[in-house]
């Protein structure tokens, strides 16, 4: 996986494809999933961090997701993070 910077100095994780890379769920990540347009218009997600991310450090993306009519409430979450 290869870090590369954005015009506002932030990493994002590209590798093609994401091939052998984990990200993990927890309530407290340190990355999130950014749907963006390729150079040839293609839609693709990219993992950007949201905080300053170590050396070997595991990665973690909120998996919640939203869907319309439903109580997040209705699915607790396990994941032992307390956000």
């Amino acid at each position: 996986m290869d870090l590369i910077p954005d015009r506002r100095g932030r990493a994002t994780a590209s590798a093609a494809p994401l091939e052998g890379i984990e990200v993990n769920h927890a309530c407290a990540p340190n990355v999130e999933a950014v749907e963006r347009y390729s150079e040839n218009d293609e839609l693709e997600i990219a993992v950007c961090a949201i905080r300053r991310i170590c050396a070997g450090e595991e990665l973690f993306l909120d998996y919640t997701l939203v869907i319309d009519g439903d109580d997040a409430a209705d699915y607790p979450c396990v994941c032992g993070t307390w956000e």
